[in-house]
């Protein structure tokens, strides 16, 4: 797969400032904390509420306040990755008197509470309607890739490409916003998920990690989403898959975050295209000239369907419909069990989709339809 163009950035302009002590505070309406422990509270709580300016008055021990203080925002993002995900930077003032210091900090997000407030109304429909037609985790899962792929085109200009926002309301997004999105949508749906930064082919870059049926798996919605922008195709080649086969291409600081063992979807990364219905996924086998297979994933069982090159599989009322890339790529149909292979149109296809009634293509810049 193609590598995209990567604009994460989980922490930019790192600033710290420190002032030198003084004898007097006028302040007033101040949070006063006592340990380390109240104020990683009070400041975590300001991170996740994007506020943009706390101050606090630490009444606590501060022999060590300096070095101590320093941990506690890197702390905050490795443990909650909401934050990890829309920090953009920080800087911090400390002042002292005699009995206490007075700790200030400033905050920039890539994104604004209004913003994000958006996002939130938007995201709350989204999973409603994603929990109201898929009833297990794994189909969850699969719907949450799905939506974000379907309706993302990879890039944008503005910051907002960086944001939950940006991805909804703009339907553009990098790999920031992809993850982010998923995070939020399965957060929403109390199915365990992580937001990981790492790099991919040495660039920076964002995914996922997520819980299915007891056992954590790597998902990367970004790399599942084909460039250029194919709005009917979905690819799963990073779908649940396991750290041996993820590590191939993506880099991470693997003790941070959950360990990914179960192989259980690692047929995946070897598909090119390729839909689910039911139990069975059937796709086009990269490792085998893009021929067609089907694999049952309560099984786990690998089958050859027919020696077609397939691209574009879309299905529809008990047959499949794809391009032929043995033949012209020409718009075939075959029955599931790889059984009457027949020709349907005479034009080359791709942008398969099924549409009520009426298989859709492309063919040229021109769209066609044959009816189901």
């Amino acid at each position: 797969m193609r590598l995209k163009q990567i604009f994460l950035l989980v922490m930019s302009g790192f600033f710290l400032f420190m002032l030198q002590p003084f004898t007097e505070v006028k302040a007033t309406n101040l949070v006063k904390v006592e340990n380390l422990e109240e104020l990683t509270k009070e400041v975590t709580s300001s991170l996740k509420n994007l506020n943009t300016e706390k101050t606090i008055q630490y009444v606590g021990e501060t022999e060590n306040i300096t070095q101590q203080v320093k941990k506690i925002i890197p702390e905050i993002i490795q443990k909650h990755d909401e934050v990890a995900g829309t920090l953009k930077s920080y800087k911090y003032q400390i002042m002292y008197t005699q009995d206490n210091a007075q700790l200030t900090y400033y905050f920039t997000y890539y994104t604004s509470k209004e913003k994000s407030q958006k996002a939130g109304q938007l995201l709350n429909k989204v999973a409603q309607q994603i929990m109201k037609t898929n009833k297990t985790d794994y189909e969850r899962v699969k719907a949450v890739n799905d939506y974000v792929v379907s309706n993302t085109q990879y890039g944008g200009k503005t910051q907002d490409r960086y944001t939950v926002y940006g991805l909804l309301t703009n339907k553009q997004a990098v790999c920031q916003g992809y993850a982010l999105t998923v995070y939020d949508l399965l957060t929403r749906m109390k199915i365990p998920v992580r937001y990981v930064v790492g790099t991919s082919l040495g660039q920076n870059h964002a995914w996922n990690k997520v819980k299915v049926d007891g056992k954590w798996y790597n998902l990367d919605s970004t790399w599942n989403d084909p460039l250029p922008n194919r709005p009917t195709e979905v690819n799963y080649n990073y779908f649940l898959i396991s750290d041996r086969v993820f590590s191939k291409d993506h880099t991470w600081k693997k003790e941070n975050y959950p360990v990914a063992t179960s192989t259980k979807y690692d047929f995946l990364a070897d598909t090119g295209s390729a839909i689910q219905v039911g139990n069975l996924f059937y796709y086009s086998n990269s490792k085998d000239q893009h021929r067609l297979y089907a694999y049952d994933i309560k099984l786990a069982k690998k089958t050859k369907l027919s020696n077609v090159r397939v691209q574009y599989i879309t299905y529809s009322k008990g047959k499949l419909y794809f391009s032929n890339y043995s033949n012209g790529a020409y718009l075939y149909r075959i029955d599931t069990s790889g059984k009457n292979l027949k020709k349907i149109a005479t034009r080359a296809a791709k942008n398969i989709a099924v549409k009520g009634s009426y298989i859709y293509y492309q063919s040229g810049a021109k769209m066609y339809k044959v009816k189901v």
